[in-house]
């Protein structure tokens, strides 16, 4: 077996943990998108990552308002595998 390499292509310039810091500022605020502070990452990018997770969003609403970052990102992989199961 070969060794795991890599990820290919280019690194990530803002961490995962910083949009969705942007997604719970920008939902406990409601503010515009375009007013998500810049320690998040861009608005476009911020709002990128909400779009495309906004299909698993109600199986996460509780974590999604009351806990961390983290907590959150771990529940979307555990619905992703999910339903890649199913």
């Amino acid at each position: 077996m070969l060794p795991r390499g890599i990820k290919p292509g280019r690194p990530p310039v803002w961490t995962r943990r910083q949009l969705i810091d942007g997604i719970r500022w920008r939902s406990r605020t409601g503010a515009p998108w375009r007013d998500v502070p810049e320690r998040y990452g861009p608005w476009d990018r911020v709002y990128d990552l909400f779009w495309r997770w906004q299909p698993l969003l109600p199986h996460c609403e509780v974590i999604f308002i009351n806990g961390p970052s983290y907590r959150l990102k771990n529940r979307f992989k555990a619905i992703e595998r999910e339903t890649r199961v199913a």
